[in-house]
């Protein structure tokens, strides 16, 4: 790192991750390329809040009228200069129009929620009471020009919403609360983990096969598509000059899309990812998937089957194509894209980063076992360089497992620093009177925790309001976003593919069924190549029985034709299986649990194994502990409808 970008990982960061994010940024960030997003997002990009919204929507009730305000377009612009939360046009009553101004707490500076410390420097660099000043100034300035002026204190509207009957349920349910609450946090979901089956013996001429991505997300950074800079922003009807009014014509749509789709009723594998239940659900209905409904859909109402939600465009192409509608387009953050394209000589945003890390990790994994000669040498190193465009050193080839480990880890890590969220609990330590009554005084900041480490020294836990929140030089969530939709459409076209063979994917890796004459994956040794998980247990090695509790805890008995050799693993993540654990929960005693769901006969009530281990911990007031702990595995079979242990159906099939 230092020789690569002069960065010292032990100087200038306290991860991997930071360290590769600041090398990034050092070393192979080209300029206005990355966009450092607003905390509150484009449309309110003027500090305009959620909350504003919500007591303008009251408002509107009120009065029987549409207000002009940042929830249906953006704030007005009075023509004396001055820009205001809502305007309503002149009436006899108000010759003039009445203006609306909402004062949230923080940014105009309440006496009543920050009585101290006003003198101290905030926020465009001015005190607390000058913010305070320049609000009383605006609202008399407005009033002397012969507007009406309605304006209220943020914790004013908070205590209406708390005691005022009904006031919450007028919000929330106007349409445009959905509409407005422009988050790209809500297009950043993780990978697809689900099991299709929860017991699978092979039949007759079948096998069941285990295939993985070579190095998926890597692929993802260097092949995929990202976003440019600043997104262009269309709202409502605006939409239609993307889609030449039809919203299900995404063909010149790139970027994010708030809408609202409807998932077609008999698909098998769906496509797009919600959140819901604290878990990652593919579902072909809303209603179902809440409740978790075990038979057909009964929903008949498109608003009880529909998904009001942010998606980047290509996973959306892809769902249309599959079936699904898309009924409304609330809005879109359209973007330029760069993408690595070698005909073009395009570099992609992070080609440089992957291709210097890849060639480290390359040359530092040796010479395969196939080289032996010369000619096999220069074969390889030509073959790799037609494969991904990297030329290798033939002189630094050589097994370093130090690098090669360093290279694996700068390879993963960079593209989840973007998502990182900026209100993280942050540590200081304190040693001066005068800095702990800065922190606890402090207008734009929240004390959660504070440690009495000595007689001298505290440690504090805050964080940022979240109305002081800022853009971070490090964090652009809808490069992740667009890195984890990427990687799920690589997925899933395997995943349509195989269809009702998958027993189980996780991410970049697949199982299923495989029989003579059916598709089979292609495999590959390059990057995004799928690459075959059982090989290390000898040629042509396959699984024979799985079972599986749920995502993240499977476990398979394998056999290798050539010797006859059994091989059984079991993975359930957050337990380690040592020797001892080993003994209790293995592919043994997860198949009894698995078999177990299925049995009437057995009326056992507790289907569960308990491990029982020691571990090392640090308590809150750091000191190092040894200690007892246990913990529970059990079945957790919540993302699909099973139907016995060889089938399963999504939320909202109809069969």
């Amino acid at each position: 790192m230092i020789d690569l970008a002069e960065v010292d990982p032990f100087v200038q960061a306290t991860t991997i991750a930071s360290a590769c994010s600041y090398m990034f940024r050092k070393k192979f960030l080209k300029e206005n390329t990355v966009a450092l997003i607003p905390p509150n997002g484009y449309r309110r990009c003027d500090t305009h809040s959620q909350v504003a919204i919500e007591w303008l929507l009251l408002c509107e009730h009120e009065l029987g009228r549409e207000i002009i305000h940042a929830g249906r377009s953006r704030e007005h612009c009075l023509i004396e200069g001055y820009r205001v939360d809502g305007y309503l046009e002149p009436s006899e009553d108000h010759p003039r129009g009445i203006v609306f101004e909402f004062q949230g707490c923080f940014y105009h500076a309440c006496l009543k929620c920050y009585p101290s410390g006003r003198d101290r420097v905030m926020f465009g660099n001015r005190t607390l009471n000058e913010s305070y000043e320049r609000t009383k100034v605006k609202i008399e300035r407005l009033k002397s020009l012969g507007y009406t002026v309605r304006s209220i204190w943020e914790c004013e509207f908070e205590k209406i919403k708390q005691n005022v009957a009904g006031v919450k349920e007028i919000i929330n349910k106007h349409p445009l609360i959905s509409k407005i609450k422009i988050d790209p946090r809500d297009a950043f979901f993780g990978g697809r983990t689900e099991n299709f089956v929860t017991h699978y013996d092979v039949k007759p001429g079948e096998k069941i096969r285990y295939i993985d991505v070579c190095s998926l997300y890597p692929y993802v950074c260097k092949y995929g598509k990202y976003p440019r800079g600043h997104p262009t922003i269309y709202v409502g009807e605006e939409c239609d000059q993307l889609t030449d009014g039809d919203a299900n014509n995404l063909s010149n749509v790139e970027g994010l899309v708030k809408c609202k789709i409807l998932p077609p009723r008999d698909l098998y594998i769906p496509v797009i990812p919600v959140k819901m239940n604290s878990r990652l659900m593919f579902s072909l209905c809303r209603s179902c998937c809440a409740e978790s409904i075990k038979g057909d859909c009964p929903h008949e109402d498109v608003e009880d089957r529909a998904f009001v939600g942010t998606w980047v465009a290509d996973e959306l192409r892809k769902a249309i194509q599959k079936g699904y509608k898309i009924l409304n387009l609330y809005v879109v953050w359209q973007y330029e894209i760069i993408q690595y394209d070698e005909s073009k000589n395009s570099k992609g945003l992070f080609t440089e980063y992957i291709d210097t890390f890849l060639k480290f990790k390359q040359e530092s994994s040796g010479w395969p076992a196939w080289c032996e000669s010369e000619n096999d040498k220069i074969r390889y190193i030509s073959e790799y360089k037609a494969a991904e465009n990297i030329s290798l050193d033939p002189d630094k080839v050589e097994k370093n497992p130090a690098l090669r480990a360093f290279s694996k880890l700068a390879l993963v890590c960079l593209w989840g620093k973007f998502s990182q969220r900026s209100t993280l609990l942050q540590t200081s330590i304190i040693k001066t009177r005068k800095d702990l009554l800065e922190l606890l005084t402090s207008p734009d900041k929240e004390t959660h925790d504070i440690v009495l480490v000595s007689d001298e020294t505290l440690y504090a836990q805050w964080k940022y309001k979240e109305e002081a929140e800022n853009a971070t030089c490090y964090t652009n969530v809808v490069l992740a976003a667009y890195t984890t939709a990427q990687a799920r459409m690589v997925l899933y076209e395997y995943l349509e593919k195989l269809d009702r063979r998958v027993l189980y994917c996780d991410t970049d890796s697949v199982i299923y069924t495989s029989a003579t004459g059916e598709y089979e994956p292609p495999l590959g040794s390059a990057l995004g190549a799928m690459t075959d998980e059982l090989e290390s247990y000898g040629k042509d090695t396959y699984i024979r029985s799985f079972v599986s509790g749920g995502p993240k805890f499977y476990a398979y008995e394998a056999v290798t034709p050539d010797t006859g050799e059994l091989h059984r693993c079991c993975k359930i993540k957050g337990i380690s299986l040592n020797h001892e654990n080993s003994k209790k929960i293995n592919y043994d005693s997860v198949k009894r649990m698995i078999l177990r769901l299925y049995d009437d006969e057995d009326d056992c009530a507790d289907n569960s194994i308990t491990v029982n281990f020691r571990a090392i911990r640090r308590t809150k007031t750091h000191d190092i502990v040894s200690r007892d702990e246990s913990k529970r595995c059990c079945p957790v079979l919540k993302k699909r409808r099973f139907i016995g242990s060889e089938f399963s159906l999504p939320f909202g099939f109809v069969r």
